[in-house]
């Protein structure tokens, strides 16, 4: 049984080491308006043939189309390495949060509309990918987006307000992963860790990046390093948002909210700045909620063995209990980890006590 065991084991870890990772680059904010950066982005991307889906925003702040001005910079839009993807309509804020989150159903599906035909008037390939402004959205986005050809939305991934999206809308969640890592490490020391410290992992890296994020020369450099090395990486598969879809990678709302999971384990053995399988995410939830049971229950295991006979059904009955309630409070996430460990270690504590109690009185 041990050796079956191990060879499970080995062949879980030889699966695990072929795999390469999945990365998507998202430019936001470009305009069919020429743009020297925006231009000089793209051409770089095209030019080192590396995919890059390009959030555009179709109109200005009165609702007017942009229109193209330069065909250099419009035939990049079209070439076959670059995704367009609509990114809102105007980009203003409407609201508290966001562009879209505080409209009604049939203005977002008037705007959607609308910004999806300005786009297309010029841009030849399908638009099925939505990237929302302020990655913010409400629950009648996904419908709307659905009902106008869209398959993939692209936010972020610890927004908290997908925790309510729609289940019943088959849309593929695709959010740039790298949030609070570009606040702390910088957007390229961040796309370059998350990347290559994953590189064999079956994971998924989304880095989002604006012409502001090129401020220099030597940021310059830094990105068209990046670039070279990830087409030089054998474990480094590079896509747009559509050829992820095609692709039949699933991104669906079950694997978001899975990578939504924290816990005391996760935190330790899962990296930041990717996204995982589903089945990943839920195997290391499980054995985090069992861990902090098994911690709880320590004490009453060792209780149990210092009670007579006659009442050690009621010390099991505790147990179970004590178990149950840490098991539910890590799943549910009832407290922080630092406080389910507290709760965890007092639990232990408490029959501990007791059987210190009971062999003093022993002796």
């Amino acid at each position: 049984m041990g050796k079956r065991v191990f060879i499970l084991f080995a062949l879980l870890l030889c699966i695990l080491n072929v795999q390469a990772i999945k990365v998507v680059f998202r430019l936001d904010d470009p305009k069919l308006r020429y743009d020297s950066v925006d231009f000089r982005i793209i051409q770089l991307f095209v030019e080192k043939d590396v995919p890059l889906c390009v959030g555009m925003i179709p109109c200005d702040m009165k609702e007017v189309p942009y229109e193209p001005d330069d065909t250099a910079y419009l035939a990049l839009l079209n070439s076959p390495s670059i995704e367009v993807c609509l990114h809102g309509y105007t980009h203003i804020q409407t609201g508290v949060r966001g562009e879209f989150c505080s409209l009604s159903r049939e203005e977002i599906e008037r705007r959607i509309s609308e910004g999806k035909r300005a786009l297309k008037r010029y841009i030849s390939k399908d638009i099925i990918t939505f990237i929302p402004p302020w990655n913010a959205y409400n629950k009648d986005l996904p419908y709307v987006l659905r009902n106008n050809g869209f398959r993939i939305i692209s936010g972020e991934l610890f927004d908290e307000c997908l925790a309510w999206m729609p289940k019943d809308v088959d849309m593929n969640y695709m959010p740039e992963t790298l949030g609070h890592l570009m606040v702390q490490e910088g957007i390229w020391n961040a796309a370059r860790n998350s990347i290559f410290e994953n590189k064999e992992k079956d994971v998924v890296c989304i880095v989002m990046l604006h012409k502001c994020d090129l401020p220099d020369e030597n940021s310059w450099k830094i990105l068209e390093d990046l670039l070279d090395d990830c087409k030089k990486s054998d474990n480094i598969e590079l896509y747009t948002f559509s050829a992820l879809y095609h692709s039949g990678e699933q991104m669906n709302m079950i694997r978001y909210n899975a990578n939504l999971l924290s816990g005391g384990l996760a935190k330790i053995v899962l990296s930041k700045g990717v996204m995982y399988p589903t089945w990943v995410c839920y195997m290391v939830h499980v054995l985090n909620a069992v861990l902090y049971a098994l911690i709880a229950m320590i004490g009453f295991i060792v209780l149990l063995a210092k009670t007579d006979k006659g009442k050690r059904k009621r010390v099991f009955a505790a147990m179970c209990v004590a178990g149950l309630i840490i098991l539910c409070a890590t799943w549910w996430h009832w407290m922080s980890p630092l406080k389910l460990l507290i709760l965890s270690i007092a639990l232990c504590a408490i029959p501990l006590f007791i059987a210190t109690m009971i062999k003093k009185n022993h002796n």
